[in-house]
């Protein structure tokens, strides 16, 4: 595996990083992957979406629309509070 950076870097904490990813200490598989959590989370959002989409008011503007969408996609203030401590 050719290293694409310059060989000559003074900086010692820069080196310890070209050395560990020349040794395959980060690798594209590792980084592009999501928790299976968020993967679900996308998941749901976009089939919410859709029907959002689907069972919305057509007098209304789309501003109006996109704003009701995202108020409905976001949730109650409350639930959010209770997700972020889930999580934690």
């Amino acid at each position: 595996m050719a290293d694409k950076r310059p060989t000559l870097t003074h900086n010692p904490s820069q080196r310890s990083i070209q050395r560990w990813e020349n040794e395959g200490g980060a690798t594209k598989d590792v980084r592009a992957k999501r928790p299976d959590h968020l993967k679900k989370q996308d998941i749901a959002a976009n089939l919410a979406g859709q029907v959002i989409d689907r069972l919305a008011d057509r007098s209304v503007t789309s501003e109006e629309r996109e704003r009701r969408k995202r108020r409905l996609l976001k949730g109650p203030k409350e639930f959010r509070n209770m997700r972020r401590k889930d999580r934690k």
